[in-house]
């Protein structure tokens, strides 16, 4: 958690080097019944996030 917010380039070399980029905050909600949908294979549900809101 020391890093949530950290969106920038490691140089080559160092663990982890790289783009870092932080996709979005927020939370979800499950559209039924969350258990019974992972057992059908199919979890439907809604976005609450910075970025992403929606089905």
């Amino acid at each position: 958690m020391d890093y949530v917010d950290f969106e920038g380039v490691i140089p080559q070399g160092s663990y982890g080097a790289g783009a870092v980029l932080v996709c979005d905050r927020g939370s979800w909600e499950p559209d039924g019944d969350a258990a019974a949908d992972l057992t059908a294979g199919s979890l439907r549900f809604h976005l609450h996030g910075e970025k992403l809101t929606g089905a």
